[in-house]
This record gives C-alpha cells, sequence and structure tokens, in this order.
C-alpha cells in the first residue's frame, strides 16, 4: 500500500527497506541544535526560520509569564515553529483565559472538530502569518488527555509537575526529557498496543515516531528518571515501565504488545472517561464511520465559530479561478466549500428542458437563435424568443438553488468560497439579462412573466458575506486570455473596472500585480473577517 503524503503519521502495511532508508537518510541530514538540557543536542531539520507569528507568540507567553511548554515532539520542534507541523502546547488551566485573551489579540481563531471527536480540556486555535501566508495551528492542551485518536480516553493528572520540569530552549519551555520520555511512551503504548488496534500496521511505531523515542532515551538520566516514575507515575511499577519500552523497542509479539497495553490500561483506569469496554466498542465504531464517511463527503474539517460566504469576483483574465483554487487548498483544515456561481450544476429541471430545447433546433424550427445569444427579430432590441429565454430563467433558478444550498452551508458554520457571484450591477457575465426585455414592445404576457421570475430569482440571492473584487485594466485582461474573443474579454473587464464599488462594502483588489502579492492580501482580507 503506497505511503500517503501528508499525513501526520505515514503508516504502510509492508516494509519497504528501499524508502525506509531513504526517509532515514533525508531525516539524518539535519543541522545539530543546541539543547539546554543538560548540554545535549538535539537534531532538528533544517525546514527554515520560525513564523514571525510564532516568535511573537512565544514573546508575549514570556512576557506575560503564561504557564505552558511545548509538551511533546519536541525532536522536530522546528517544523512545528515554520508553520509546517502543529504546536502541541501544554497550558495550565489557571491561565486558560489569559492564554485566551493573548492568542485572540495576535489573531488566532479557536476552531472545533465535529462534536463526536471533541475532547475535554483540548483546543485548537489557527492564526495567519502574514510573512508567508501559512497557517499556525495550535493545538493547546489544558489537561493530558492520551489514547487512541479517536476517543482520548485518558488523563494523566501530572500537568503541574510536568510544567514544573521545564526549561527554556530556543523560542520554547520545553519538558525535561524525563517527563517527555514517559508521556511519549504511555501514548504510544495506548496507540499501538491495545488489541482493537488490529494486527496490521498501526501496531507497530513508524520511523518517525521509532527516531523520537531513541532521540529521547539517549537525553535522559536514569535517577531522574526513576524519581519521575516514582513520584508522578505511581501507578506504573518498574516491571510494567519495562515491559512498555521493550514492546516499542523491538518488534514485539501481538501477544506481548496486547498483554502489556492491557496492563498499562488497568493501570490507568481510574483516570479513564469511559469503561475499557465502552472505550473499544466506540473506537472500532468510529475508525468504521470516519472510514464511509471520508468515501461518501470527504474528510470533515474544523468549524470556526464565524463562517460565511466569500465571493470572489473579477473579469476574465483576472485569476479568479487560480485564486479560488489557492484559496481553498488554504482553508483546508476547515469546513470549506467551494461553488461556482457562474456555472452551476444544472438540476434535473434544466437539463430536460435544454434537452428539449436543443432537439428543437435541430429540426429547424428554433431558427431565431443561433448559440446562447439572442437575435433580436425587431429594431430597438425586440423579444429575442422562448428558445434564448427559458434557458436564462433556468440559468437563475440553478444560481439561485445554488446560492441557497451554500448559505445553508455557511449558516452551519462553514466557509463557501465562491467564483463569481451575481451582483445588480454588474450584467454582462452573471446578472439578469431577460429583465431588458420587459419594456421591449410586443412581448406576450407568458414571456413577461418569465422575465420577471428570472429577476425574481437574482433578487433572491442573498449577497456574500465577503466580497472581494479582482480588478485588472481591461488591455491587461485582453493580453491574458488571448484564447478568447478579445472584444468579449474587454467588454466584460471594462465593466468592473468602471463599476463604482464605494458602496458594495467590497474589497476592491490591483489583480494586475503578481500572483503571489495578490494572494497574500486576498489571505489576510479573508483571515480578518473570520
Amino acid at each position: 500500500m503506497p505511503v500517503r503524503a501528508g499525513r501526520r503519521y505515514p503508516w504502510s502495511r509492508a516494509r519497504r527497506p528501499g524508502v525506509h532508508d531513504a526517509r532515514r537518510r533525508m531525516r539524518s541530514e539535519v543541522t545539530a541544535k543546541p539543547s539546554s538540557t543538560r548540554g545535549t543536542t538535539v537534531a532538528v531539520p533544517d525546514v527554515g526560520p520560525p513564523l514571525q507569528l510564532v516568535r511573537a507568540l512565544c514573546d508575549a507567553l514570556e512576557e506575560q509569564a503564561v504557564a505552558y511548554c511545548h509538551f511533546k515532539s519536541n525532536n522536530e520542534i522546528a517544523r512545528s515553529a515554520a508553520g509546517l507541523n502543529d504546536l502541541d502546547l501544554l497550558v495550565a488551566a489557571s491561565e486558560a483565559s489569559r492564554f485566551e485573551e493573548l492568542v485572540s489579540r495576535l489573531g488566532f481563531r479557536r476552531a472545533r472538530p465535529r462534536p463526536s471527536l471533541r475532547v475535554p480540556g483540548v483546543e485548537h486555535w489557527y492564526g495567519l502569518d502574514s510573512g508567508t501566508g501559512r497557517l499556525a495551528h495550535l493545538h493547546v492542551h489544558l489537561r493530558l488527555v492520551v489514547g487512541d485518536d479517536m476517543t482520548k480516553n485518558y488523563r494523566l493528572p501530572i500537568e503541574r509537575s510536568y510544567l514544573a520540569s521545564t526549561t527554556h530552549d530556543g523560542l520554547f519551555r520545553i519538558p525535561s526529557p524525563e517527563f517527555e520520555l514517559v508521556l511519549f511512551v504511555v501514548r504510544m503504548v495506548l496507540k499501538h498496543g491495545p488489541w482493537d488496534v488490529g494486527i496490521g500496521s498501526r501496531s507497530a511505531l513508524s520511523d518517525r515516531e521509532r527516531d523520537e523515542l531513541g532521540s529521547l532515551l539517549g537525553r535522559i538520566d536514569p535517577g531522574d528518571l526513576r524519581n519521575v516514575l516514582a513520584t508522578s507515575v505511581p501507578m506504573m511499577n518498574e516491571a510494567l515501565w519495562e515491559a512498555c519500552i521493550r514492546v516499542l523497542k523491538a518488534d514485539a509479539s501481538p501477544a506481548s504488545r496486547i498483554r502489556t497495553a492491557y496492563e498499562l490500561q488497568r493501570c490507568l483506569a481510574p483516570f479513564a472517561r469511559r469503561p475499557q469496554l465502552v472505550d473499544s466498542a466506540l473506537k472500532l465504531w468510529r475508525r468504521r464511520a470516519r472510514r464511509l464517511r471520508k468515501r461518501l463527503v470527504g474528510e470533515p474539517g474544523k468549524v470556526l465559530d464565524r463562517g460565511g460566504i466569500i465571493a470572489i469576483v473579477g473579469g476574465d483574465g483576472a485569476g479568479k479561478t487560480s485564486a479560488v483554487d489557492d484559496l481553498h487548498r488554504w482553508l483546508r483544515p476547515f469546513r470549506t466549500r467551494r461553488v461556482h456561481m457562474g456555472k452551476p450544476a444544472r438540476s434535473a429541471t434544466t437539463i430536460a428542458v435544454r434537452g428539449a430545447l436543443r432537439a428543437y433546433r435541430l429540426t429547424g424550427l428554433g431558427r431565431g437563435t443561433r448559440g446562447g445569444a439572442p437575435t433580436i427579430s425587431t429594431g430597438g432590441g425586440g423579444f429575442p424568443g422562448y428558445v434564448w429565454l427559458l434557458p436564462q430563467v433556468l440559468l437563475a433558478r440553478d444560481r439561485y438553488r445554488l446560492s441557497r444550498s451554500a448559505r445553508r452551508f455557511a449558516d452551519r458554520p462553514g466557509i463557501v468560497i465562491s467564483d463569481r457571484f451575481p451582483l445588480p450591477w454588474v450584467e454582462k457575465m452573471d446578472g439578469s439579462r431577460a429583465s431588458r426585455f420587459l419594456a421591449a414592445p410586443q412581448v406576450s404576457p407568458l414571456a413577461r412573466w418569465l422575465a420577471q421570475r428570472e429577476r425574481l430569482y437574482y433578487d433572491s440571492i442573498l449577497p456574500p458575506d465577503l466580497l472581494i473584487v479582482l480588478r485588472v485594466r481591461p488591455e491587461v485582461a485582453v493580453d491574458r486570455k488571448r484564447d478568447e474573443e478579445p472584444s468579449d474579454v474587454r467588454d466584460r473587464n471594462a465593466e468592473i473596472w468602471q463599476a463604482d464599488w464605494e458602496g458594495s462594502h467590497a474589497h476592491v483588489l490591483d489583480a494586475s500585480r503578481p500572483k503571489d502579492l495578490v494572494l497574500s492580501e486576498l489571505k489576510r482580507t479573508i483571515w480578518s473577517s473570520l
């Protein structure tokens, strides 16, 4: 089974020596970073400098004397500081309100996973680093809650002693290696050991986890470790601790792995959120439900406190589609949906009517129209015919239906990114086209009713929560869209360029600049509105 890129823990069912050895060589090409813990060194990948937002966060936490630490995966803390991994922070529960106020002031937004995966005392915060456009993810623990990702069933009540052991190392405060090792061993045995994990790929540590275990074992002081086990984790006796280390260091047999995990779960039973049998059943159910949900609707993102419809409007060549693509990828951690209001999905009614009209034109009866453009039968803008009018009404109906669906998604809440959007003062691309013939002579009552119906659909579309206009000079747009008719491109862009956006509350951006600058401003504009 191929390894999926981008996953936090890259599992594979069968060990492939060539691939794993190459990865190990890549991870070994690192720079040595001095550690304040007993003068040892911790190897960290060369991933670039920390985000300015992360620097500001660490400085503010130190300045305000907030009791916190980066409590796990400190061998890859450089990736976390650069925004490539989560920042796993343990914050004293008594400091929760001050921490929330501090990160909110820095522009972080709280995000919540779906209800079944929410854990008491665990929060998610996201902030935009304006210099790189990356989102920094704070995975904040007010309690040390561990266990399988589906249930997180155990709380280790060692937060105070854990925080008391911290030292300042570079940007962050980090725990002593003894405390970090104890937490790592408990986490890994609970994650890979129980019988409900199965005998598949998840029963063994990944290469990254093996590297972390080796790094921690090489940095601890045996005497300090015994003291931590005796004073902070007295429920674990020495025999159980040695058994946990054995099953993690070597490829232990399934029976040994399951037996050790069972003993650890029995020791931690007083700190469990639910009985072990209930937890195992819930794990199995959620794991299968997640797999089914992912196949049907994709991976559900986290929910921000605020959502809304973000409309990206502009003429041809302004870069709308590429901007929408980039923004959709950027907002992937959240519950996000992309729509195209200019080209909505056709309803069954639209498909049936357009098919009938096509057949009507093929018979030669509908010579009064050509393509989708009106052919004026009388001078001065006469009625173009029903073969042109009906598709316009159906298009307005489909746009209205899509806007209604998008509004429901945004109100749950979610983030909707719309490529184009019908606006009353922009008609050449997505506005009402049939209503202009209401005043034409010799228009039948039926045609007048259809035109009014089209106008009603457009009037029923609520405005977006955030309107962003990508404006570019018509001459620049024509140069960018050389594969289209220059007159059409010029006309559509001229309407956007000449429109008065003062009273529309729109954010007008100059789209003639380089793409990176435009995208950076788009991200800042959107993030400030969420």
